[in-house]
């Protein structure tokens, strides 16, 4: 007979590592958000670009005030790049089947693909579409954007790229404003693809309602979104996030540095996204389809300040090249500060967090009214906390979550 019962121990054992002080501060919230209202551009020109033009050409002609209307069904092949352009409008880069896809605020899903027109990275070597630095007021609505390599002898880095310049090129003018609304991002089900979307320097970026997907790798570290340094504010609501190795990854060991100051993600609202890895992906699993992609956790933050984590889906997750954590905190190049994770339903899981500060300070955490629900599919192990250098620990807080486990065949 099946039951349902509350276990609290795994909070409680947080609470022994990091006792509540008698006067804590709850973590700030964001203090900057992105506005993401459509608002076309009006009195400018419209492109419209169909099978066979020149996708590049129109990127480089479009001013600010255009829209940038694509063929759905068409096909572009090659490695595309917006670049900076003087003017203070939008420029508006979407499909000309919108009134077919979802409405403002709803997720697109593969079923839309019909709907879109397709940006096609030909080769491993550079992304599908790289919004350069400086870019500024670009937002695409109802685009996919891939990859055709399929193997696994090298590795794909990055489809969409934003802010980007590179790891090692100098940051100079962030690109700012940036949305991606109602997109079919997406890798090949075969192929080492590790990056879904990257960012480097961007400023007002949001991430919504779009639908990412089949990001992995045989001995790499794949990520969905991978905020890698961008100084925010940032809006990642209403997606769905498949990858192997870290569906959202906030952060980096190593970030940049401009003008001396290290490049920490701030200002993050994550919100309302469901990051899931399938159990086709789980070794001993029934479902199991061969290939061993390095499996990590659900969301990694390793710098960051002003986070807010809420209303997440995160779903299935297990021991792998890390411990299958739903939450991984571990600061590395630079403080995590003021985050909070709260109302977010965890199912399916080895580790419910990994919260570590052997390098730098963490700092003012909230875990808060969260629902943690194992299953049979994967053995949970409980928090695997390391407590690493108590002296980096500074308010961590643990109020109001429940932890449930489910009794299958009279086994837990």
């Amino acid at each position: 007979m099946k039951k349902y019962v509350s276990q609290l121990w795994p909070l409680l054992g947080l609470l022994i590592l990091f006792p509540i002080p008698s006067i804590a501060a709850d973590p700030e919230l964001p203090r900057r958000y992105v506005d993401t209202t459509i608002d076309f551009p009006t009195g400018g020109q419209t492109w419209k670009v169909r099978s066979g033009d020149n996708l590049q050409a129109a990127f480089d002609s479009a001013q600010p005030g255009d829209i940038i209307e694509l063929e759905a069904g068409a096909t572009f092949s090659g490695n595309f790049v917006l670049r900076p352009k003087e003017g203070e409008s939008w420029i508006y880069i979407v499909s000309d089947k919108l009134d077919l896809l979802p409405v403002e605020g709803k997720r697109v899903t593969p079923r839309d693909a019909p709907s879109m027109p397709k940006i096609i990275c030909s080769n491993q070597f550079n992304p599908a579409l790289k919004i350069m630095q400086g870019v500024s007021r670009v937002r695409l609505i109802g685009i996919e954007i891939t990859t055709a390599y399929s193997l696994r002898d090298g590795v794909q880095y990055g489809i969409l790229q934003v802010g980007w310049a590179g790891y090692d090129v100098p940051m100079t003018g962030a690109a700012d404003n940036i949305i991606i609304d109602r997109c079919y991002i997406h890798g090949t089900p075969t192929g080492n693809n590790r990056d879904g979307i990257q960012t480097y320097n961007v400023t007002n970026l949001a991430i919504i309602n779009s639908f990412i997907t089949d990001f992995h790798g045989v001995g790499y570290e794949s990520h969905g979104i991978h905020l890698y340094c961008s100084p925010g504010p940032t809006k990642i609501v209403n997606n769905f996030i498949k990858a192997g190795g870290i569906n959202l990854f906030i952060g980096d060991s190593n970030l940049p540095q401009k003008n001396g100051v290290n490049m920490v993600p701030m200002d993050v609202e994550v919100r309302g996204n469901h990051l899931f890895k399938p159990l086709s992906w789980k070794s001993n699993h029934s479902s199991y389809a061969g290939i061993p992609w390095s499996v990590k956790n659900l969301l990694e933050i390793k710098a960051g300040l002003w986070i807010l984590i809420e209303g997440n889906v995160l779903e299935n997750s297990w021991t792998g090249a890390q411990h299958g954590e739903v939450f991984v905190l571990t600061p590395r190049a630079d403080a995590i500060s003021d985050v909070i994770i709260r109302k977010n339903y965890a199912k399916n899981f080895e580790g419910s967090a990994n919260i570590n500060s052997s390098d730098v300070t963490l700092r003012n955490v909230l875990f808060e009214n969260n629902l943690f629900f194992c299953t049979a599919e994967i053995p949970v192990q409980g928090f695997n906390t390391n407590a690493g250098t108590p002296g980096n620990l500074s308010n961590i807080l643990i109020r109001h979550n429940s932890y449930i486990t489910k009794e299958i065949n009279g086994s837990w």
